[in-house]
Protein backbone atom coordinates (compact mmCIF):
# COMPACT_ATOMS: atom_id res chain seq x y z
CA UNK A 1 0.00 0.00 0.00
CA UNK A 2 2.66 2.41 0.88
CA UNK A 3 5.96 1.64 -1.88
CA UNK A 4 8.00 4.19 0.17
CA UNK A 5 8.10 2.12 3.37
CA UNK A 6 11.14 -0.14 3.49
CA UNK A 7 10.36 -3.87 4.83
CA UNK A 8 13.29 -5.74 6.25
CA UNK A 9 12.47 -9.71 6.60
CA UNK A 10 14.67 -11.63 9.19
CA UNK A 11 14.75 -15.38 9.34
CA UNK A 12 16.81 -17.73 11.97
CA UNK A 13 17.40 -20.61 9.12
CA UNK A 14 18.56 -20.78 5.73
CA UNK A 15 15.80 -22.75 4.68
CA UNK A 16 13.81 -19.61 5.74
CA UNK A 17 15.79 -17.61 3.92
CA UNK A 18 15.60 -19.78 1.00
CA UNK A 19 11.22 -19.83 1.71
CA UNK A 20 11.29 -15.70 2.29
CA UNK A 21 12.91 -14.95 -1.02
CA UNK A 22 10.81 -16.63 -2.48
CA UNK A 23 7.44 -15.15 -1.80
CA UNK A 24 8.36 -11.63 -0.38
CA UNK A 25 8.78 -8.73 -2.80
CA UNK A 26 10.09 -5.76 -1.85
CA UNK A 27 12.21 -6.32 1.06
CA UNK A 28 15.80 -6.93 2.43
CA UNK A 29 16.94 -9.84 3.90
CA UNK A 30 18.93 -10.32 7.03
CA UNK A 31 19.32 -13.19 9.77
CA UNK A 32 18.04 -12.73 13.00
CA UNK A 33 20.66 -11.72 15.53
CA UNK A 34 22.15 -13.63 18.44
CA UNK A 35 19.53 -12.32 21.18
CA UNK A 36 22.73 -10.82 23.09
CA UNK A 37 22.48 -7.26 23.84
CA UNK A 38 25.70 -5.85 22.54
CA UNK A 39 24.65 -7.51 19.15
CA UNK A 40 21.29 -6.47 18.95
CA UNK A 41 21.34 -2.85 19.98
CA UNK A 42 24.16 -2.70 17.14
CA UNK A 43 21.51 -4.40 14.56
CA UNK A 44 18.62 -2.10 15.80
CA UNK A 45 20.83 0.79 15.58
CA UNK A 46 22.16 0.09 11.86
CA UNK A 47 18.41 -0.79 10.83
CA UNK A 48 16.69 1.83 12.73
CA UNK A 49 13.53 0.60 12.23
CA UNK A 50 9.93 2.55 13.21
CA UNK A 51 8.46 -0.61 13.84
CA UNK A 52 8.88 -4.40 14.77
CA UNK A 53 6.95 -7.25 13.98
CA UNK A 54 7.23 -10.67 15.45
CA UNK A 55 5.67 -13.54 13.76
CA UNK A 56 4.97 -16.87 15.59
CA UNK A 57 6.37 -16.40 19.22
CA UNK A 58 9.65 -15.10 18.52
CA UNK A 59 10.19 -13.73 21.83
CA UNK A 60 13.61 -12.40 22.22
CA UNK A 61 14.25 -11.01 25.80
CA UNK A 62 17.24 -8.54 24.78
CA UNK A 63 15.72 -7.93 20.85
CA UNK A 64 12.70 -6.84 22.59
CA UNK A 65 14.43 -4.66 25.46
CA UNK A 66 16.43 -2.77 23.01
CA UNK A 67 13.19 -1.91 21.11
CA UNK A 68 11.42 -0.45 24.46
CA UNK A 69 14.84 1.21 24.89
CA UNK A 70 14.65 2.90 21.92
CA UNK A 71 11.22 3.53 21.85
CA UNK A 72 10.20 1.31 18.68
CA UNK A 73 6.80 -0.40 19.06
CA UNK A 74 6.92 -4.54 19.36
CA UNK A 75 4.28 -6.27 17.82
CA UNK A 76 3.33 -10.02 17.39
CA UNK A 77 1.52 -11.63 14.48
CA UNK A 78 0.36 -15.32 14.45
CA UNK A 79 1.09 -15.87 18.29
CA UNK A 80 1.21 -19.21 19.19
CA UNK A 81 2.12 -21.50 22.03
CA UNK A 82 1.99 -25.12 21.55
CA UNK A 83 1.39 -27.33 24.92
CA UNK A 84 4.72 -28.14 24.77
CA UNK A 85 5.79 -24.42 24.53
CA UNK A 86 3.68 -23.33 27.13
CA UNK A 87 4.36 -25.86 29.37
CA UNK A 88 8.26 -24.67 28.86
CA UNK A 89 7.31 -21.08 29.48
CA UNK A 90 5.23 -21.57 32.25
CA UNK A 91 7.38 -22.78 34.71
CA UNK A 92 9.69 -19.09 34.43
CA UNK A 93 6.57 -17.40 33.82
CA UNK A 94 7.86 -14.84 36.09
CA UNK A 95 10.03 -14.16 33.87
CA UNK A 96 8.07 -14.19 30.34
CA UNK A 97 5.54 -11.52 31.99
CA UNK A 98 8.10 -9.29 32.09
CA UNK A 99 9.05 -9.98 28.50
CA UNK A 100 5.54 -10.11 27.36
CA UNK A 101 5.00 -6.58 28.82
CA UNK A 102 7.58 -5.30 25.87
CA UNK A 103 5.25 -6.15 23.24
CA UNK A 104 2.74 -3.49 22.71
CA UNK A 105 -0.21 -5.78 20.89
CA UNK A 106 -0.39 -9.80 20.35
CA UNK A 107 -2.68 -11.15 17.64
CA UNK A 108 -3.02 -15.16 18.86
CA UNK A 109 -3.97 -17.59 16.07
CA UNK A 110 -6.65 -18.97 18.21
CA UNK A 111 -8.13 -18.64 21.84
CA UNK A 112 -6.59 -21.42 23.39
CA UNK A 113 -3.07 -19.34 22.40
CA UNK A 114 -4.30 -16.39 23.57
CA UNK A 115 -5.86 -18.30 27.09
CA UNK A 116 -1.99 -19.37 27.20
CA UNK A 117 -0.62 -15.59 26.59
CA UNK A 118 -2.84 -14.62 29.44
CA UNK A 119 -1.48 -17.20 31.58
CA UNK A 120 1.94 -16.04 31.24
CA UNK A 121 0.83 -12.79 32.50
CA UNK A 122 0.09 -10.64 28.65
CA UNK A 123 -2.11 -7.74 29.05
CA UNK A 124 -5.45 -8.69 28.27
CA UNK A 125 -6.02 -5.25 26.70
CA UNK A 126 -3.16 -5.35 24.24
CA UNK A 127 -4.43 -9.11 22.85
CA UNK A 128 -6.93 -10.40 20.41
CA UNK A 129 -7.61 -13.44 18.42
CA UNK A 130 -6.60 -12.45 14.73
CA UNK A 131 -6.54 -15.95 13.59
CA UNK A 132 -3.53 -17.49 11.25
CA UNK A 133 -2.71 -14.75 9.27
CA UNK A 134 0.43 -16.59 7.49
CA UNK A 135 -2.17 -19.04 6.26
CA UNK A 136 -4.81 -16.86 5.18
CA UNK A 137 -2.84 -15.07 3.35
CA UNK A 138 -1.03 -18.06 1.28
CA UNK A 139 -4.21 -19.14 0.53
CA UNK A 140 -6.10 -16.07 -0.79
CA UNK A 141 -2.41 -15.54 -2.56
CA UNK A 142 -2.56 -19.19 -4.47
CA UNK A 143 -3.71 -18.13 -7.99
CA UNK A 144 -5.97 -20.43 -9.81
CA UNK A 145 -2.68 -21.49 -11.97
CA UNK A 146 -0.89 -22.26 -9.44
CA UNK A 147 -3.64 -24.70 -8.03
CA UNK A 148 -3.96 -26.16 -11.16
CA UNK A 149 -0.56 -26.34 -11.49
CA UNK A 150 -0.52 -28.40 -7.66
CA UNK A 151 -3.57 -30.30 -9.00
CA UNK A 152 -1.54 -31.73 -11.83
CA UNK A 153 1.96 -31.96 -10.10
CA UNK A 154 0.23 -34.27 -7.60
CA UNK A 155 -2.51 -35.67 -9.95
CA UNK A 156 -5.41 -34.35 -8.38
CA UNK A 157 -8.69 -34.40 -9.90
CA UNK A 158 -10.82 -31.51 -10.09
CA UNK A 159 -13.15 -31.52 -6.44
CA UNK A 160 -11.13 -34.37 -4.81
CA UNK A 161 -11.16 -33.82 -1.12
CA UNK A 162 -7.77 -33.36 0.08
CA UNK A 163 -6.46 -33.59 3.83
CA UNK A 164 -3.26 -31.93 4.39
CA UNK A 165 -1.33 -32.93 7.65
CA UNK A 166 1.56 -30.40 7.44
CA UNK A 167 4.37 -29.91 9.77
CA UNK A 168 3.60 -32.79 12.02
CA UNK A 169 6.44 -34.26 14.10
CA UNK A 170 7.15 -37.58 15.55
CA UNK A 171 3.92 -39.68 17.02
CA UNK A 172 1.63 -37.79 15.25
CA UNK A 173 1.34 -39.42 12.07
CA UNK A 174 -0.58 -42.12 14.21
CA UNK A 175 -3.29 -39.73 15.16
CA UNK A 176 -3.38 -38.54 11.56
CA UNK A 177 -3.93 -42.10 10.01
CA UNK A 178 -6.92 -42.19 12.46
CA UNK A 179 -8.55 -39.22 11.37
CA UNK A 180 -7.96 -40.06 7.50
CA UNK A 181 -9.17 -44.02 7.98
CA UNK A 182 -12.55 -42.02 9.53
CA UNK A 183 -12.88 -39.23 6.85
CA UNK A 184 -12.29 -41.65 3.98
CA UNK A 185 -15.69 -43.39 5.17
CA UNK A 186 -17.69 -40.64 4.34
CA UNK A 187 -15.04 -39.12 1.46
CA UNK A 188 -13.69 -42.64 -0.43
CA UNK A 189 -11.68 -40.32 -2.75
CA UNK A 190 -10.62 -38.01 -0.21
CA UNK A 191 -6.30 -38.01 -0.26
CA UNK A 192 -4.12 -37.56 2.68
CA UNK A 193 -0.95 -35.10 1.81
CA UNK A 194 1.29 -35.97 5.31
CA UNK A 195 4.27 -33.77 4.79
CA UNK A 196 6.65 -33.61 8.62
CA UNK A 197 8.19 -31.00 9.99
CA UNK A 198 12.14 -32.90 9.85
CA UNK A 199 12.04 -35.10 7.18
Amino acid sequence: RDPSLSIIVSTGTETGQEMARQIISAATFIYFPIDLPCLVGKAIDRMAPDLFVTVETELWPNFLRACEKRRIPAVMVNGRLSPRSFRRYDRTRFFWKEVLSKVRFIGAISDIDAKRFLALGADPASLAVMGNAKYDSLAAAAAEEVRRSMRNLLSVPPGTQVFVAGSTHAGEESAVLSVYRRLRKEYPDCLLVLAPRHP
